[in-house]
């Protein structure tokens, strides 16, 4: 061990806190880039010293998720500085890099702890920074997909919050790495993991709650799209199948999904915005991958393909997209 049991993922979260705090006296901006590239580093060093179970749950899974996140951050915050200066912004660049990393902060607690009510916590707090991170360039139509978005998945979160009392009310713990292998059997457990779904689903994209998706991703500036897309919605979706692993139900996922997957490629055939055709390509990504978690074994395998190279091929897109829109004044 490199590390003592808790020293790693403890570090993870440090890193962009500390980078965070150079907002008061530093240079923020260069501060979030290094603490990218030590995020990448610490999470590729996590594959091969993983803690062991307690308060932190993290496998092979989990790493490669954690890896998702500190790799798109990183660009997300080279990409910034080239972007900002390039387009107006209408909050101070120090508040910019202080919410892009308690953002990226809320992600990596969502996806390294041991505890599924914590996990709420930490996708509940993602909505709190990421709602900012859109109104960034501040025009009425980013603000009323800000105002969405917090509505719609607040909505999402207290169900998402309901289905976490039921798991208790049924286990009497909340401790993930107790109830992944454990064999309770309850009506209201299957009515957890289903409410989950919806709950959870409306972070990552799932039908019908997905509405606040192609404004949101529409309206904010290409970085933070590139976080919503590449990183935001893969957490959720890793948070759902955590869920799922308690009482599978296979039926119920893979026939939601595929409805999201057949609604998703219907609202693309009639979008005339490069950016929102991007964000309903992400909705059927995520719930292709959600299929493939439901069937378990090889579908596992291919959804995490799929999410990883979703995580950068969207992301480089929406970096595209940014591009084009300097060029071209236009979203259209």
């Amino acid at each position: 061990m490199i590390f003592n049991n808790t020293a790693l993922p403890i570090l993870i979260l440090l890193v962009p806190a500390v980078a965070s705090i150079t907002f008061k006296w530093g240079n923020i901006k260069l501060a979030t880039a290094i603490s990218g590239i030590i995020e990448i580093f610490l999470s590729l060093l996590l594959y091969i010293d993983k803690p062991a179970q307690g308060v932190f749950f993290i496998d092979n899974i989990s790493v490669l998720f954690i890896f998702m996140v500190t790799s798109i951050y990183f660009i997300s915050s080279l990409y910034s500085i080239k972007y900002f200066s390039q387009h107006d912004i209408y909050i101070s660049d120090d508040l910019y890099y202080l919410l892009l990393n308690l953002f990226t902060i809320s992600m990596l607690f969502t996806l390294e702890i041991n505890n599924f009510g914590l996990m709420w916590v930490g996708i509940e707090s993602t909505t709190i920074s990421s709602a900012l991170l859109i109104i960034t360039e501040r025009n009425e139509t980013s603000l009323e997909a800000a105002w969405r978005y917090i509505i719609i998945v607040s909505a999402g979160v207290t169900f998402a919050f309901i289905s976490i009392i039921l798991i208790y009310y049924v286990t009497g713990t909340l401790t993930m790495s107790t109830l992944i292998n454990s064999s309770f059997k309850s009506k209201f457990l299957v009515l957890a993991v289903a409410i989950s779904l919806m709950g959870f689903g409306t972070k990552s994209g799932v039908f019908p709650v997905h509405t606040w998706l192609p404004d949101a991703h529409s309206e904010a500036p290409s970085p933070v799209s590139a976080m919503f897309s590449g990183v935001l919605l893969p957490v959720a979706l890793y948070v759902i199948y955590r869920i799922y692993e308690v009482y599978p139900l296979k039926t119920v996922y893979v026939w939601i999904a595929t409805l999201s997957i057949v609604m998703a490629a219907i609202f693309l055939i009639y979008q005339d915005k490069y950016k929102r055709m991007f964000a309903y390509s992400t909705m059927e990504n995520m719930n292709i991958a959600l299929i493939g978690f439901a069937l378990g074994g090889p579908g596992i395998v291919g959804a995490l393909i799929l999410l990883l190279s979703h995580s950068f091929s969207k992301a480089g897109a929406f970096y595209s997209s940014g591009n084009i829109l300097r060029l071209t004044k236009s979203k259209k």
